[in-house]
């Protein structure tokens, strides 16, 4: 009777999932019942008691999430095979689309009450104990499993996206996955080598900034979708728990500084520049405050800080495009698409927007719109920085051609000064030297005549000597 009374109650609120041979998959949040554990202490037989059987309430929607809460989360669905699905021995596969829940738990049993299911998952659990490979928890339903009850307990946000896969879904989901997962991983490894390479090559602040960006919201990506936990950082529990709240932080100081490298706000807009730089500051402790606080106290003021990072980015981004700066066009554009996919995946942690494959990979999404518009803007800065340098060279190279037209001519004038400083010296000394001898005649000379002819030359020759004198000093 103990295991009957829970089935018939069930029956009341919760309608069997039909399962036929043509079954793929299915969200099962409208199939399930749900129960608030507050203390976190039910046990499966206790919920199974009709006191707290009849305490379940069906839940209304795809993706049921209660946000964050102290609170463990009891769901319950039922398994109805029909026409030969009975005698199907294929497996069914349920997965919680929820990276981050610390700790699920699962058990089924068949239609004699015997337990024929027990498995649990979650980043608080080692992956050797996981009943599947996959980066999210997922957990092997048997064919003979009929009433199904799976415990939810999180520091994270309280969420419930249950799918129901058949065995082939499940394998070409998990396909599909892996292929989106490698190419979005891949795509943001090459661009994090390649700006790393660019900002090593050229010392660009700009591109350094940018590379740290990438490299915070990369480990952001693994551990929201469990990727980081599925190979990284297995077995690490308290890692697990820290490392989304501080990359997160530090995902936004990496991306305020680049902003203010990016658009050049020192010069561009020195207010903006000032407010940037300061909530870069304030973002400083809260690196500090992620390692040391729990998960929820570290998450939520994480998310306190990101409306002042919203409000620098885009008002920044507003201010310059409404200047016609044509760069901060192309910035305003990638930032509003990747905050708004951050808003919705906030949104789904707060149980403001339903979970869903759109809303749960906004974030995703949204980054890698971001990541192509950001890098036409960085190669746009590049190609204005060269233009910049080539102007400035051009400059530079008129000013030393002018220089040299200019030293020419005064060592031109130079030198013709020189040349008659020295033609006036050797006449000067010319004749300085006929004078000398004609002084030596007269001096001489015995015959009057003689002297006074000497003499006049003597005056000729001085009268050329003071003319040329003057006519150089006139010139010069």
């Amino acid at each position: 009777m103990l295991f009957i009374l829970p089935t018939e109650a069930q029956s009341k609120d919760s309608i069997p999932i039909a399962i036929s041979l043509e079954f793929t998959e299915k969200k099962i949040g409208n199939d399930i019942a749900i129960l608030e554990d507050k203390g976190g202490q039910l046990s499966l037989e206790q919920v199974q008691s009709p006191h707290f059987s009849a305490q379940f309430v069906p839940s209304d929607k795809d993706s049921p999430s209660f946000g964050y809460t102290y609170s463990a989360f009891w769901a319950r669905f039922i398994i109805e095979r029909e026409g030969e699905a009975k005698d199907s021995k294929i497996p069914l596969f349920l997965t919680l689309d929820y990276g981050q829940t610390d700790l699920a738990q699962i058990w089924c049993q068949d239609e004699r009450g015997t337990t024929v299911m027990q498995a649990e998952a979650g980043d608080h659990v080692p992956r050797g104990k996981w009943p599947t490979t996959y980066r999210e928890l997922a957990f092997v339903i048997p064919p003979n499993a009929i009433n199904c009850w799976i415990r939810v307990e999180s520091s994270a946000s309280m969420q419930f996206p249950l799918t129901l896969y058949s065995q082939q879904a499940f394998i070409e989901m998990r396909l599909k996955d892996n292929a989106l997962q490698a190419l979005y991983f891949g795509a943001l490894l090459v661009m994090l080598t390649y700006n790393s390479l660019v900002a090593i090559s050229t010392w660009s602040i700009a591109y350094f900034s940018y590379s740290l960006f990438l490299l915070s919201y990369g480990f952001t990506v693994l551990s929201m979708g469990g990727l980081g936990y599925a190979i990284f950082w297995k077995d690490a529990i308290g890692f697990a728990d820290s490392v989304l709240p501080f990359s997160m932080a530090f995902n936004g100081i990496s991306s305020l500084f680049f902003t203010n490298k990016l658009l050049d706000l020192d010069k561009t807009s020195p207010t903006w520049s000032k407010i940037c730089i300061s909530i870069i500051w304030l973002g400083v402790p809260l690196l500090l405050v992620t390692m040391i606080l729990p998960y929820p106290f570290a998450i939520k003021s994480v998310l306190v800080f990101g409306p002042p990072w919203a409000v620098v980015l885009l008002g920044s981004g507003i201010y310059l495009t409404w200047r016609g700066l044509r760069i901060a066009k192309i910035f305003l554009a990638a930032w509003t698409i990747f905050i708004l996919g951050t808003l919705i995946r906030m949104g789904v942690n707060l149980s403001w927007i339903p979970n869903n494959a759109i809303s749960i990979n906004a974030t995703q999404i949204g980054s890698a719109i971001e990541f192509v518009l950001l890098s036409f803007a960085l190669a746009d800065r590049l190609k204005t920085t060269q233009m910049e340098l080539l102007h400035a060279q051009k400059k530079i190279a008129e000013g030393l051609r002018l220089s040299e037209k200019e030293l020419t001519q005064i060592v031109s004038e130079r030198t013709s000064k020189l040349e008659i400083e020295k033609q006036k010296s050797e006449m000067a000394f010319e004749k300085s030297n006929k004078l000398s001898k004609m002084m030596e005649v007269i001096i001489n000379s015995n015959d009057t005549s003689q002297i006074l002819k000497n003499f006049d030359t003597l005056l000729f020759e001085n009268y050329k000597i003071n003319s040329f004198v003057v006519y150089t000093t006139e010139f010069k």
